[in-house]
């Protein structure tokens, strides 16, 4: 059943036919014709095999919510259906749905007559003349929403599907999720690979092995004719456009760029019908997302304008506005997502118009994570019935002063989540000064120090001790200069030579920063990193262990860097032949991901076996010390 409030315009009624008509078209049918001439009049043989599903359009209006409730009745031919539904309407009669319901479409003439009819349920609430489309056909289609709840009175769009419900400024579930849950899955409305001079990857499927460079345009990289074949319809045009740059251009061709042309030409090709729409996939999806353009510094609209302007040069379309292509850009800074893969290394970016719908908490219930170019939302936690999806936008390990101050300079709001609220109290300033201030300078001392606005320095707030204002600034200015000279050795390739200023960079940190500090737990990730690819297992290990009491500190039990850390240490501690703390690291590592990553991807296959493999290494060492031991095994 399918509950709305909805008020009815009388009035409207007699350009029922004119709705119905526009709301044929692009839905998917070869072609738009009026209700009375659709497929299914002549042969029975031949409607049997093309009729579409049966369509309703009715003209609404909103002056309010009400708990009004409108009988749609079961299959009857259509003008007694249309009657019946017209009467109960007006009459403010119950409204009921069988099972036969596919798709409800209530939406502004000007803006939706045109779309799609879906395989989900859609409405729109707001004031204004309106109308309704309703489709039967899918005995198997069934859902259940409240527009009269008070989480969804606010909205403008919402899209009912199994156990949530989306609107234009949230997510919301209607049903008790548990963690480890997929909430919804998208493909990217566009996507581009992160390619360079060093390594390029597949433009579909973003692997980067056996892959071919396109021998047209000489940019575009694919694995196989699978992939390519996939991608055609859009690459077929950007081949030709790619194929006339000159070399300079080419150059300046950043990923942002081939994103924002990829993204005008499958407009274009929806606008042709060579690519199908569905209402949840379409560019209106995309012209829907909020830009904030008017808040974008003007250094950075001079940057937008500049790729706008190259942007048409590419294209090449006497049509081109630039400044909407400038607001694009806009919006891909707010809402394009970073593709990772498993271990959450960057390959690419991609727009998903939906999950760009979910908000942001620094303290969130929800993750999102990707299988190839697949992004997919689980629940971290138990999501009660009626709750908002939340997903964090931005790196949560930090102040509350740091979150705030990132997300206000890319996403331009403020947070005003469980954890954002707190700013300013005694439990905030205590995690503030852990994670970004000093540490005590007695080294037995764990310690975080606070200023002293009496004796111009720092205290101690464990042991009472104060540090000098002139001592902690005089390391803190060594340590920045020596971080600067690392991270040039290391893009400039001289491995060896940054690993010696990262490891002065450690020791100058560890004398000013609190043992649980931010830059300390970064720099011991780099130097993690590097020892790794330099193969050196023991000294590693002994990183990523120091990093682990950071780790459980700053991320909640159930985080995907967390599982990931967990998941490094109990690798090397396997490859080192520590086994039983290969055991226990492994099984944190799955604890946590199974619920993040869920248990079917090919990674978390990999972890599981890994798992299996160490316990079983792990039972056969005990089993042999106890039978050198002289034990007895039944």
């Amino acid at each position: 059943m399918v509950y709305c409030g909805l008020g009815w315009c009388a009035d409207r009624a007699a350009s029922l036919e004119e709705a119905a008509g526009a709301a044929m078209h692009g839905s998917g049918w070869k072609d738009s014709v009026p209700v009375s001439k659709r497929p299914g009049s002549g042969n029975a043989a031949e409607s049997r095999r093309k009729r579409p599903p049966e369509v309703e359009t009715f003209l609404i209006k909103f002056p309010e919510l009400r708990h009004n409730r409108i009988r749609i009745p079961s299959r009857q031919p259509s003008d007694v259906r249309r009657a019946a539904l017209r009467q109960a309407a007006v009459e403010q009669g119950q409204r009921r749905c069988n099972n036969r319901l596919l798709a409800l479409h209530v939406g502004a003439l000007e803006e939706w007559s045109r779309r799609a009819v879906s395989r989900r349920a859609l409405t729109i609430v707001e004031e204004g003349s309106y109308y309704v489309t309703v489709a039967y056909q899918f005995p198997h289609f069934q859902t259940k929403v409240a527009a009269s709840s008070p989480l969804v009175t606010s909205l403008q769009l919402i899209l009912c599907y199994k156990t949530f419900v989306i609107g234009n400024e949230l997510i919301i579930v209607f049903q008790l999720l548990s963690p480890g849950e997929i909430i919804l899955s998208e493909e990217p409305y566009v996507s581009v690979p992160n390619n360079s001079s060093v390594k390029s990857r597949c433009d579909w499927c973003f692997t980067s092995s056996n892959i071919k460079r396109c021998s047209s345009c000489h940019v575009v990289w694919y694995c196989g004719s699978a992939c390519q074949k996939f991608d055609w319809k859009l690459h077929r045009l950007e081949c030709q456009l790619l194929a006339q740059l000159d070399k300079n251009r080419l150059r300046s061709l950043t990923p942002s760029i081939r994103l924002m042309v990829k993204l005008y030409l499958r407009k274009k090709l929806e606008a042709e019908k060579v690519i199908p729409t569905t209402v949840t996939d379409n560019y209106n999806m995309v012209k829907n997302l909020v830009s904030h353009i008017t808040e974008v510094g003007e250094t950075q609209l001079v940057m937008y304008a500049q790729m706008a302007n190259l942007v048409n040069i590419i294209l090449q379309w006497c049509d081109l506005n630039i400044k909407e292509i400038a607001e694009n850009f806009s919006k891909l800074a707010c809402n394009a997502h970073t593709i990772c893969d498993s271990e959450l290394i960057p390959l690419g970016t991609g727009l998903y118009p939906i999950i760009s719908i979910i908000n942001h908490s620094c303290n969130p219930n929800s993750v999102l994570v990707f299988e190839g170019r697949m992004a997919t939302v689980r629940a971290m936690q138990h999501i009660p019935k009626g709750s908002e999806v939340l997903i964090s936008y931005i790196e949560t390990a930090g102040s509350t002063m740091t979150r705030q101050k990132a997300l206000k300079e890319q996403y331009f709001f403020t947070c005003g989540c469980s954890r954002c609220i707190k700013l300013g109290q005694s439990d905030d300033i205590t995690e503030s000064a852990v994670l970004e201030g000093y540490g005590c300078k007695n080294q037995t001392c764990d310690g975080y120090l606070l200023r002293d606005p009496e004796s111009k320095g720092f205290i101690c707030q464990q042991c009472g001790l104060v540090r000098g204002i002139e001592e902690i600034l005089e390391i803190v200015d060594e340590e920045k200069v020596m971080s600067e000279k690392a991270s040039l050795a290391l893009s400039s390739g001289h491995a060896n030579k940054a690993l010696g200023m990262y490891l002065m960079v450690e020791k100058l940190q560890v004398k000013v920063y609190h043992s649980s500090s931010i830059k300390l737990m970064r720099t011991r990730e780099t130097l993690l990193k590097m020892l790794m690819e330099m193969q050196d297992w023991k000294k590693a290990l002994t990183y990523c262990r120091l990093t682990i009491p950071v780790y459980e500190r700053v991320y909640p039990p159930i985080h995907p860097l967390r599982g990931l850390q967990y998941y490094t240490c109990g690798k090397l501690n396997w490859f080192l032949g520590y086994t039983n703390e290969a055991v226990k690291s492994l099984t944190q590592a799955v604890d946590v991901l199974r619920i993040t990553h869920g248990t079917t991807s090919p990674f978390m296959k990999e972890l599981l076996g890994k798992l299996e493999e160490a316990r079983a290494e792990a039972s056969y060492k005990l089993l042999s010390m106890d039978l050198n031991n002289g034990s007895t095994y039944l």
